[in-house]
């Protein structure tokens, strides 16, 4: 979240490179709302680097970045030069999707195995 943490009340805009390739562009409409930017890439070296590009739009920001290894054969159909997964979240809802309120359980679930053909 941005925020308006250095007092310019510019929302941001700016490249995110994975190494040496353009990963995403960074567009921040909100400084109150919350984005996250989700990628699965395979290293082919020990390091990683991400690199945050001023494209002159205000300065880049990063609040975290989490690293987690996976085994080896979880993508095992796929070519490892290029990224497996982009996703970008809004979060402006902490719990649960907009809209939805929480109230009683009424009724249970049934789980039925399914019939063999």
């Amino acid at each position: 979240m941005y925020g308006n943490y250095d007092g310019m009340n510019v929302n941001p805009e700016f490249d995110l490179y994975l190494g040496k390739n353009h990963w995403t562009i960074v567009n921040v409409l909100n400084a109150s709302r919350t984005s996250a930017y989700e990628i699965i890439h395979v290293s082919q070296t020990s390091n990683v680097s991400v690199c945050l590009v001023n494209t002159g739009h205000g300065v880049p920001f990063i609040s975290g970045l989490e690293l987690r290894p996976l085994g080896g054969n979880i993508y095992t159909a796929l070519d490892k030069n290029y990224i497996k997964l982009h996703v970008t979240r809004l979060l402006d809802c902490p719990s649960w999707p907009c809209g939805w309120a929480c109230g009683p359980v009424r009724t249970g679930l049934r789980a039925r195995p399914q019939k063999q053909a």
